[in-house]
């Protein structure tokens, strides 16, 4: 009887079949979890920019040599996405796509990070609308 050393084709393959499935079935669960990653990273994003623009709003900081109480809408701050506040828009950082992971993250007062937005090389601008206009108080939005 002859002894053989390693193993056959058809164990090889057999081996490589059960991979290829279990790999079918793994990838759409992980594209999911890295979709969920990033619109994470941006609702943090937000959180991160609502904290550190209400705080300069109301001690009054200057960034940049301005107060933040100069932040309109058609002159917003914007979160660097570093952990600072800037005049003008940095490179954009913004990580979430339109592909929904089935979330929708509630953050920075009656605003929400909708999974279902793209909201890839977005940035976050900040101001604050005075009482008497349409829609009064701070807005943290992307754009």
């Amino acid at each position: 009887m002859r002894k053989t050393k390693g193993f056959s084709l058809l164990e090889m393959l057999i081996v490589i079949g059960c991979i290829v499935a279990l790999m079918a079935i793994a990838y759409p669960a992980f594209g999911q979890y890295q979709e969920k990653n990033r619109e994470n990273a941006d609702a943090v994003a937000m959180h991160s920019a609502e904290a550190l623009f209400t705080t300069a709003y109301n001690t009054g900081k200057l960034i940049e040599g301005r107060s933040a109480t100069e932040a309109t809408a058609a002159n917003p701050l914007y979160y660097d996405g570093n952990g600072d506040l800037t005049w003008t828009a940095p490179s954009p950082y913004g990580k979430g796509t339109a592909k929904d992971s089935g979330v929708t993250i509630s953050c920075c007062g009656d605003y929400e990070y909708d999974s279902k937005k793209d909201y890839t090389g977005g940035v976050i601008y900040c101001y604050y609308a005075p009482k008497d206009s349409d829609s009064p108080g701070f807005h943290i939005h992307w754009g």
